[in-house]
């Protein structure tokens, strides 16, 4: 029942985020926007401990409550008929700086409580247990509920770079937040050997985010998050609370990150934007000095771009829209991690220790990213530990996610595999990546579980391949793939793939042979009916046939988008080789192939030059002359005609 204590937590803090109406707020420039509202809570805070009990709690929550309501109304800054009261000892209100605040009796007994229970164990001492040891726990232990002191740095070797890793709930505020984050910290530090930073509680506030975003390799942000939009069902025990709200993506305008102190929030941050459904709040006060904030925020407090780093917005609904990611980004953040929904504690945990594993090891983001997935699938795995505890129908008659887990069938009838609609419609959060190569078109579009392939790395590349997520480790053509991208012979694609089984036009492999040449200009009369001269390759065609390297058809075409077969490749090197003077004059024998009888007559002389000179080795005994060459062959032909002539 741990797991589930856990995300009842965070959802209760969503809840209450986003429950209340946004509020519109008036810039008044100079003035800091929190400074009236903090003075109505120093006012409640103060009567609060006055009226607790020896363990700090209300001994009346619903009277204490209703103070705290006459406090608020007796501010000067309260704005007349604004308090409006929520049930159970909850109310809200508004300040003239357009700032909603929310008393809520149950959080504030909660905060009591988790601070009379606080020992002050140093921050350092807890990193210090993972010096020697890193745990690779989901779950992980308690001992940052314990902190102190709330700002910790600690350099583990000679690098400028910086991981820093905000905690706005550590120390006692929410038990929810274990050490696993911590201990991904330390090992991603140790093996980038740089300076770790952590800020706990009100040292995570949004000054130090600013200066974070600035210059840290990479911002580690673990804490609750939420959206403008939020509507609750009817429920009457949980589960029923978590299956019966409604989506709060879908149809939200703004993601937020919560911050447990309003730190240098400031009235410019506490402006309106418009959204697709109307206006919105870019931060939020939302009660016992909590603040919710977007990326905007964040961005007005850099001190000037980013040098492209890396966030990992570890809460619920971080990508859910796209205004966390989009100020930073245009601020010069390299890439943005976070999730479509509401996330659970052990399915981020799972996550994050996945791909802090590859990037540790010298992999790139994209490659953690799809190591992650294969482990844990593409979205939340802790659904899969939840709906053990669960043996009811708790989705009333949508069987299909807990029996695709876990019964093959229902009742006698087979379940089907859940659609990504079925998932987004019951709030199952999937990882999404915004790079340089990861366009995310916001939720309301998304049909489609994401491929990242952004090229982010913590430490030096583990090998050149590593770039592209669709070369996998182990495969035949890897030292070939690293060989082409090393040497400038082959690159990736635009979407940051190298598409190693995907075929190579003719005009591709004249561009490929042209650009190892140096790129030269030649003159040539040659010309070809299907090649206009505004085409991109059509100079590439024309230096290679005036090299002598193509001659083109009959017909007078080229076809520059016809696929290159095998033996056409093979007669392509054999031409070039006799352009840079190679000595041409080895010949293999093609009788031991089982299809060279496929082979064309204009092309053996080229194949048995090529068997001869060891660039074709064929497959199983076939050399497969006809089909279509794949840009992995291609790579391994050229490495071995390159490395066998020492063409350097």
């Amino acid at each position: 029942m741990k797991h589930l204590k856990k995300l009842l937590a965070a959802l209760l803090v969503v809840a209450m985020v986003i429950a209340m109406v946004p509020a519109v707020f008036a810039a008044d420039s100079g003035d800091a926007a929190e400074t009236a509202m903090d003075s109505i809570w120093a006012d409640i805070d103060a009567m609060y401990a006055a009226t607790a009990t020896k363990d700090g709690k209300a001994a009346d929550p619903v009277a204490t409550a209703q103070k705290a309501a006459a406090i608020v109304e007796r501010a000067d800054a309260y704005v007349d008929g604004s308090l409006s009261w929520n049930g159970n000892g909850a109310f809200t209100w508004k300040t003239e700086d357009g700032i909603t605040g929310l008393y809520n009796a149950k959080l504030m007994a909660d905060r009591a409580d988790k601070s009379a229970r606080q020992s002050k164990l140093a921050l350092e001492d807890i990193v210090n247990q993972y010096d020697t040891i890193y745990e690779s726990t989901i779950t992980g232990t308690y001992g940052l509920q314990k902190v102190g002191t709330y700002t910790y740095t600690r350099s583990y070797g000679d690098s400028a770079d910086t991981i820093v890793l905000f905690g706005p709930y550590y120390g006692g505020l929410d038990e929810s937040f274990t050490d696993a984050y911590l201990a991904n910290a330390v090992k991603m530090a140790k093996a980038a050997q740089c300076k770790l930073v952590v800020y706990a509680r009100d040292a995570a506030n949004v000054a130090n985010l600013g200066k974070a975003m600035a210059s840290a390799k990479l911002v580690l942000f673990d804490s609750h998050g939420a959206t403008d939009y939020y509507k609750q069902g009817s429920f009457t025990s949980y589960p029923d609370y978590y299956y019966y709200v409604d989506d709060c993506t879908s149809r939200a305008n703004v993601s937020y990150l919560c911050l447990t102190t309003g730190v240098s929030i400031t009235s410019a941050d506490c402006t309106t934007a418009s959204g697709a459904y109307g206006s919105y709040d870019h931060a939020l006060s939302i009660g016992n000095n909590e603040w919710a904030i977007d990326g905007t925020v964040i961005a007005n407090h850099m001190s000037g771009n980013a040098n492209g780093n890396f966030v990992w917005i570890g809460s619920c609904l971080g990508m859910a829209t796209n205004t966390i990611q989009d100020p930073l980004r245009n601020k010069g953040v390299s890439g943005v991690y976070g999730y479509s929904q509401n996330i659970s504690f052990i399915g981020d945990m799972a996550y994050l220790y996945t791909v802090t594993e590859n990037l540790a090891a010298g992999h790139s983001f994209a490659r953690g990213i799809q190591a992650a997935k294969q482990t844990w699938g593409s979205w939340d795995p802790a659904k899969r530990y939840f709906y053990t505890f669960w043996k009811e129908d708790v989705y009333g008659n949508n069987h299909y996610l807990y029996d695709y887990y876990y019964e093959p069938t229902l009742n006698g009838q087979a379940c089907g595999t859940p659609t990504l609609t079925m998932l987004r419609r019951d709030k199952i959060a999937f990882p999404i990546t915004v790079s340089d190569k990861d366009r995310y078109p916001g939720q309301h579009k998304v049909d489609n579980i994401q491929q990242v392939y952004c090229d982010w790395y913590l430490t030096s590349p583990a090998s050149v391949h590593d770039r592209f997520v669709d070369v996998p480790d182990g495969s035949w053509y890897i030292s070939a793939v690293d060989y082409v991208l090393i040497h400038n012979i082959m690159s990736g694609n635009t979407n940051g793939t190298f598409a190693p089984e995907k075929a190579l036009t003719r005009a591709e492999l004249v561009t490929l042979l042209w650009s190892k040449e140096g790129k030269p200009e030649a003159a040539s009369d040659a010309s070809f009916n299907d090649v206009a001269d505004s085409d991109w390759f059509a100079a590439k065609v024309k230096w290679a046939a005036a090299a002598g390297i193509v001659s083109g058809y009959t017909d007078g075409s080229f076809k520059p988008n016809k696929q290159v077969s095998r033996q056409e490749l093979a007669q392509m090197i054999f031409a070039y080789a006799k352009y840079k003077n190679v000595d041409v004059s080895a010949s293999g024998s093609l009788a031991g192939f089982s299809d060279s009888n496929a082979a064309g007559g204009w092309a053996r002389p080229a194949l048995q030059w090529a068997v001869g000179a060891g660039i074709l080795s064929g497959s199983n005994g076939r050399l497969m002359p006809a089909n279509s060459a794949k840009r992995c062959e291609v790579a391994s032909m050229f490495m071995r005609f390159v490395e066998n002539f020492k063409l350097n």
